[in-house]
């Protein structure tokens, strides 16, 4: 079984945060009140399942930075073949 390789993990989960730091900068002090006060119509899911959907996404977006950061290829790449 392999070992989980702690560097590209943690560089996975470091660069996620930030940019789900820099989305939320992005957005502003003001945006879950801006969203509040908005006329939505019946049909809309509620706030915390936009956190949910957010959360997945960063999380899928550390997956695939881990995958392809602790995947070690040696093989050299010609074009055109």
């Amino acid at each position: 079984m392999r070992q989980l390789r702690k560097g590209p993990l943690f560089t996975a989960v470091v660069i996620s945060v930030l940019c789900a730091l820099f989305s939320g900068a992005l957005v502003g002090g003001n945006g879950v009140g801006w969203f509040a006060k908005l006329d939505k119509p019946r049909f809309i899911v509620p706030l915390w399942t936009f956190y949910l959907v957010e959360l997945a996404y960063y999380a899928g977006g550390a997956a695939v930075l881990f995958a392809s950061s602790s995947t070690s290829t040696t093989a050299e790449v010609r074009w055109p073949p």
